[in-house]
């Protein structure tokens, strides 16, 4: 996990914001594989939900826990997708009641993420594996470890998108501090983070670069 997959031509150098990049439920880091082209200011970290949807993960705060064990240098900006952003946040919760600043993330971006304990079974298409449903599983299981953050909360949300609502994924803004907000991706659905566009892309990589205040408790 937090690992660049071999193979990747990637822009990214030492220097450059880190962006960690967590996988929607069923995905992996190869999810991310057309960013580092999209993000050339920024150094795309993927990162994979490990174990979502198996006997080996029974909560997002325990894939979060995981990764963070797993990842030396956590600082930088968050993004998550689905299941991928309730881990972000998570991850980003972790590091701000364990007093973790140096590590903790300037901001958290949230893709097309659904409210916490919602039930998604009913909308998720047929065509889904078995690995997906039991991942969204978390989903319905899961509330957030802290109410607030004390950092941007930026939420995308694509227009077409049929598995997560509007309002569901409009209700995280309100969980961030100065500096959160909303966009509404045009002519997107629920998987939108895989074919990067400039509509969000470079409102993204605003937040990445922008300078931001450390994390308070």
């Amino acid at each position: 996990m937090g690992q660049r997959p071999q193979g990747w031509s990637t822009h990214a150098v030492a220097d450059r914001p880190l962006l960690h990049a967590f996988s929607h439920a069923g995905g992996g880091p190869d999810t991310f594989r057309r960013w580092p082209d999209a993000f050339r200011a920024c150094q795309i970290v993927p990162v994979r939900t490990e174990g979502a949807g198996t006997e080996h993960s029974s909560s997002v705060a325990q894939l979060a826990r995981r990764w963070r064990r797993r990842t030396a240098q956590r600082s930088g900006v968050y993004y998550g997708h689905s299941l991928g952003a309730l881990v972000a946040f998570e991850a980003a919760a972790l590091a701000i009641a364990g007093r973790d600043l140096s590590q903790a993330p300037r901001a958290v971006v949230l893709g097309a993420p659904p409210a916490p304990g919602q039930d998604l079974a009913e909308r998720l298409p047929a065509r889904a594996g078995a690995a997906v449903a039991s991942a969204l599983d978390l989903v319905r299981r899961y509330q957030p470890s802290r109410k607030q953050l004390p950092l941007p909360v930026v939420v995308l949300w694509g227009e077409l998108d049929q598995l997560v609502r509007e309002d569901e994924a409009r209700g995280w803004v309100q969980r961030g501090g100065t500096g959160s907000g909303w966009l509404r991706v045009p002519h997107a659905g629920h998987l939108f983070h895989l074919a990067p566009h400039a509509s969000w892309v470079e409102p993204l990589q605003r937040v990445v670069m922008a300078p931001m205040p450390g994390a308070r408790t």
